[in-house]
């Protein structure tokens, strides 16, 4: 025991480094396909119905909580860690390449494109719930301190690549026509996601696992998973709040399309909302690693509620655009809380060795929540005003925050 902490120790500076360099590269590559700006502007380019937007939300966190229960089983049984999410990882960089080959579709049928984007968009999904849990799996394996620390260094290096790359976004969204603009953002996506994973191969040392312990078994998934939902334990107190915040961001897709309506709104909007996102990304990682170290990530969690019910406020009266941007400073504390609190809570109240498998607890929680609200939120959009979405996101987030509240008192 006492050599592997050594070795861990040994380690811990060379793998921070090398995966807040990953945490670069890969963020890079992901603001390139960002959920919350760049695809639902995509798919507003494919179709003017949209119900199609909210199908993003529907089926990123539909079928990605869903898939982390396979790569969580994964994630504990394997020896390796970093292998085992090196390998998932490399299938998640095949389905950005997928993406990137849809865009020669769209001088086709708007049937077509539409399929095509989605069915690649699917096996993304998929394939992002799968590396979620053995990510995360490695990072509890080869950081083994200030882990709430480390994800607000890992959130600044990830920030910073995405102001970097909305500026990239700005430039080729204005530069060039669709969808050359946007076949082009995703070919720079999928280079920068393939050179995050080479860094993780060169760069990272672990410690292997003992591989002597029982396996875990898809039965021993469900027997946890009961117990956990069951419980009245601080990790189920998030998931609880998680719940209401995963509700409310069936909205988030749509801000966008809100800025993009108002009149005063100039070219390269899209460019200029990321950036506001992603600098606020930046400056919040850091407060929320240390809040997160010194109060725990209920407390993230709780900012992220507050942050989020004030989001879908001022989306409701927004008519300029400078509110626009102010609304997107709002967007980054709140998701970003969601983001953190998150993988900060199955690192630090998962029994030894069960990362991932709390990963993917947390994820199928969620899932639901986002199943039907996205898929809601679709619907009552084609049929009625944008505002319905905000006003039912004002709602959910402010029942979040009033049973976080009564939980506090307990």
């Amino acid at each position: 025991m006492n050599d592997i902490l050594y070795l861990k120790e040994k380690y811990l500076k060379r793998n921070i480094i090398t995966l807040l360099i990953e945490g670069f590269f890969a963020s890079f590559a992901f603001s390139l396909f960002s959920q919350t700006t760049v695809l639902p502007v995509y798919v507003s380019n494919l179709t003017s119905n949209t119900f199609w937007i909210s199908m993003i939300t529907f089926i990123f966190f539909g079928l990605s909580n869903i898939s982390g229960i396979v790569s969580s089983i994964i994630g504990t049984n394997a020896k390796s860690p970093k292998w085992s999410s090196t390998i998932i990882c490399g299938f998640q960089r095949i389905t950005l390449f997928l993406i990137f080959l849809s865009t020669y579709t769209v001088t086709g049928s708007e049937t077509l494109s539409l399929t095509v984007f989605f069915i690649s968009y699917s096996l993304y999904s998929i394939s992002a719930g799968m590396s979620s849990p053995v990510f995360n799996n490695m990072v509890s394996n080869v950081i083994n301190k200030n882990i709430s620390s480390f994800y607000g260094l890992y959130n600044i290096s990830a920030s910073l690549a995405g102001i970097i790359s909305a500026q990239l976004i700005k430039y080729i969204e204005v530069r060039y026509k669709f969808p050359i603009n946007y076949r082009i953002l995703f070919l720079f996506g999928v280079i920068m996601a393939v050179i995050s994973t080479i860094v993780v191969i060169f760069g990272v040392k672990e410690v292997e696992k003992n591989t002597n312990k029982k396996q875990f078994l898809i039965k021993d998934f469900f027997i946890l998973f009961r117990k956990v939902i069951k419980s009245k334990s601080e990790f189920n107190s998030i998931l609880i709040s998680r719940i209401f915040m995963a509700i409310a961001e069936m909205s988030v897709p749509f801000y966008i399309i809100k800025i993009s309506s108002i009149d005063s709104v100039s070219d390269g909007y899209v460019g200029t909302t990321t950036t506001i996102l992603l600098v606020s990304n930046f400056i919040f990682s850091k407060v929320y690693g240390d809040i997160g170290d010194k109060y725990g990530p209920k407390v993230i969690i709780k900012i992220g509620l507050i942050s989020g019910f004030l989001c879908s406020l001022i989306a409701i009266f927004m008519n300029n655009v400078l509110l626009g941007y102010m609304l997107y400073i709002l967007v980054s504390l709140s998701t970003l809380a969601n983001n953190i609190g998150n993988n900060i809570s199955v690192i630090i109240y998962s029994k030894k060795g069960l990362v991932p498998i709390y990963t993917a607890i947390s994820g199928l929680v969620i899932a639901p929540a986002y199943l039907i609200s996205s898929f809601l939120g679709g619907v009552i959009v084609s049929k009625f005003d944008l505002n319905i979405i905000f006003i039912l996101s004002l709602i959910s987030y402010g029942l979040g925050i009033l049973i976080n509240y009564k939980n506090e008192i307990k």
